[in-house]
């Protein structure tokens, strides 16, 4: 599993310069940066700020950073502001700020991964009523979770 930090900001929308037309943006891996990726949750999902403002989140940490998730609060949103001036020309101060830190965030797909998911499912069938789910079978993406979520189900209806 990789370490992730998630800072959530809050700034007021006339401090953010850029538009926020979109989902968000992802470094790339080569560059090595404290910020993985940053979603732009009010364009995504306008009801999650109040009209005037901004919600973001950035993630940070991952495979090439783990020590970064490890930083004082203070350090870790110090870089992820500067990311988001860098990105974005964002140098207000935000209105808030939350951070979360996961030590085992996202599963890493090692090779073998889909030959290890079938061994596991084959055996789970010889036991009527177990269902497994999770981002560490068949996808970490909210999408390939929820399908999951609901082939799962589909079978304890079926079951039940």
């Amino acid at each position: 599993y990789n370490r992730v930090a998630v800072v959530a900001l809050g700034y007021r929308a006339a401090d953010v310069p850029t538009a926020l037309d979109g989902f968000g943006y992802i470094a790339p891996q080569r560059t090595r940066r404290d910020v993985l990726g940053v979603q732009w949750c009010s364009s995504i999902f306008p009801e999650r700020a109040p009209d005037g403002a901004v919600l973001l989140r950035a993630m940070c940490g991952g495979w090439h950073r783990p020590e970064v998730v490890g930083w004082q609060e203070d350090r870790l949103l110090q870089a992820v502001r500067s990311d988001l001036n860098q990105a974005l020309g964002i140098r207000a101060e935000p209105i808030f700020h939350h951070l979360v830190r996961w030590d085992r965030a996202i599963p890493q797909y090692h090779l073998g991964h889909l030959e290890r998911v079938a061994w596991i499912e084959e055996r789970t069938r010889r036991h009527p009523g177990l269902f497994l789910a999770g981002n560490a079978y068949h996808g970490v993406a909210l999408n390939d979770c929820t399908e999951q979520a609901k082939r799962v189900a589909e079978r304890v209806l079926e079951f039940l």
